[in-house]
């Protein structure tokens, strides 16, 4: 069995971090929609498996940017609603 890297890229908080981001988002499908890569991609990085990837600076770096813009997004509907009132 392949033994993980022992960089940050294979911690266990990350990749908690990321299951919770990818919930967020709508689940595996849509954040790999927005990310702009495979639902297969995805379940590597969400894997502990044999199969699973290292979840890199750049796709964490873009997960969060997704994040905010969600946010961003929630916030901007939820004043909508809130003026209408």
């Amino acid at each position: 069995m392949n033994t993980p890297p022992s960089d940050a890229s294979w911690s266990p908080e990350r990749r908690d971090w990321f299951r919770r981001s990818v919930e967020l988002l709508g689940g595996g499908r849509e954040a790999a929609r927005q990310l702009g890569i495979t639902e297969s991609s995805i379940r590597r990085l969400l894997s502990d498996g044999p199969n699973a990837r290292g979840i890199r600076d750049g796709i964490v770096a873009d997960m969060r940017q997704l994040l905010r813009d969600h946010a961003a997004a929630c916030t901007a509907q939820a004043d909508a609603l809130i003026s209408e009132a």
